[in-house]
């Protein structure tokens, strides 16, 4: 809440002393400035893989994993990733999810 605070005094000082700010935010903290939601597609935008993570998590069940089978699914994914070498495991996870929404 801080950070919000600072950047509306340093907009309110640009504005009484007329004085433009060459200011680069990223499109959804104009969207958090302007009192807007953020969208899934705004938080992509920022952290990929998080997103990635997040549906991943939601359609777990549409990959055939269940309460019964989570612990095997979950050690196969852990064990396939311990095998890439590391410069590979970015690689890997940003291709493993090229699924469109």
């Amino acid at each position: 809440m801080q950070q919000f605070k600072f950047i509306g005094i340093l907009l309110g000082v640009a504005v009484r002393t007329k004085k433009p700010l060459d200011l680069h935010l990223a499109p959804s903290m104009w969207r958090l400035l302007a009192g807007l939601s953020l969208t899934p597609e705004d938080i992509e935008d920022i952290d990929l893989l998080y997103m990635r993570s997040l549906r991943g998590i939601r359609d777990i069940d549409e990959d055939g994993v269940t309460e019964e089978n989570f612990h095997e699914v979950r050690e196969q994914h852990l064990q396939l990733l311990r095998s890439l070498p590391p410069a590979s495991m970015y690689r890997h996870l940003l291709q493993s999810g090229d699924t469109a929404d």
